[in-house]
C-alpha cells in the first residue's frame, strides 16, 4: 500500500489510468469526473478492476480545485472514454499540463482547439504508435 500520497487523480475511466488506484489508502480523496466515477462504480459489479472510491471530488471542465499548494484545473478532452480530462496543475508559479490522452477528431473534436486559444499551447509532444 502506498503511504506518501495525499490524493489520487484519475483523468479518465480506462484501466491504464486508474488500475493502480486500488492500492492507495482508502481514505484518500479521488479526483475524477462524476460520470467516470459512476462508470467505474458500476464496473465493480462485473469485474474486479472497477473502482468505488470512499471519498471523491468531481472534476468539472475548467472548474478550479485547490488541494494544498496545488491549483488543479481539469479540461474536458476528446477521448473514446467518456468523461475524460486533461489536467493543468499549478504550484508556486510552475505549471504542468497532463494530457491524460486525447484526440482531435472524435465526437468532441472542438475541445482540442481550446488548448490553442485558451491555454496558448503552441506545440504538442505526442506518443505515436506504429501501425
Amino acid at each position: 500500500m502506498v503511504r506518501n500520497f495525499n490524493l489520487v487523480l484519475i483523468s479518465h475511466p480506462l484501466q491504464d489510468h486508474y488500475g493502480l488506484a486500488s492500492f492507495a489508502r482508502p481514505e484518500l480523496p479521488v479526483l475524477i469526473g462524476d460520470a467516470a466515477r459512476r462508470i467505474l462504480r458500476v464496473a465493480t459489479q462485473f469485474t474486479p478492476s472497477g473502482l468505488a472510491p470512499n471519498v471523491f471530488t468531481p472534476l468539472r471542465d475548467r472548474e478550479l480545485l485547490s488541494v494544498g499548494p496545488f491549483r488543479i484545473t481539469p479540461y474536458l478532452v476528446d477521448h473514446s472514454a467518456y468523461d475524460a480530462y486533461a489536467i493543468l496543475v499549478d504550484c508556486n508559479d510552475r505549471q504542468l499540463l497532463y494530457s491524460g490522452d486525447f484526440r482531435g477528431h472524435g465526437r468532441k473534436a472542438k475541445v482540442f482547439e481550446r488548448y490553442h486559444t485558451e491555454q496558448g499551447v503552441l506545440h504538442f509532444a505526442l506518443e505515436l504508435r506504429p501501425e
